[in-house]
């Protein structure tokens, strides 16, 4: 017998539920919509993508915009919302910000926001540059405002 919670594929162990979802009623009285061992859900609009930011509890944190042709890059990693506001996640064990992988910034290079939102992560709003390069606009963005 399967799990009652609905898109659940596993075996129910407790309750008509699996482990996972069993724990989760238990231990916080719901159940989530994701947890930190699914991936991110990602969501297409029209020419881009938004992928939800869950909290540690499952809930949302906030969205960040992609392009549509990144979707297969992304999709199947969990992405978290890190330090700074940047949209962080794992690949491989190894810790990776998206927009340097979106903008495939090599090493020893800053992967720069035009729009100074790290959450918008689509290809037009991303370019590499070098680090002096980096700060020489932000500083210049600082005495502007």
């Amino acid at each position: 017998m399967l799990c009652k919670v609905s898109n659940c594929d596993r075996k129910s162990k407790v309750r008509g539920m699996c482990m996972r979802h069993y724990n989760q009623v238990r231990l916080y009285g719901k159940i989530f919509r994701s947890t930190l061992a699914d991936p991110s859900i990602i969501i297409q609009h029209g020419n881009v993508c938004k992928i939800e930011l869950c909290h540690r509890n499952g809930e949302m944190a906030a969205e960040a915009i992609i392009n549509k042709s990144d979707y297969e890059l992304v999709s199947g990693y969990r992405w978290f919302l890190s330090g700074g506001g940047y949209v962080g996640g794992y690949i491989n064990g190894n810790p990776v910000r998206l927009h340097r992988l979106i903008a495939n910034t090599p090493y020893g290079f800053t992967c720069h926001h035009k729009n100074e939102n790290p959450l918008d992560n689509r290809r037009k709003n991303l370019f590499n540059c070098s680090r002096s390069m980096h700060i020489s606009m932000h500083n210049r963005l600082r005495r502007i405002f």
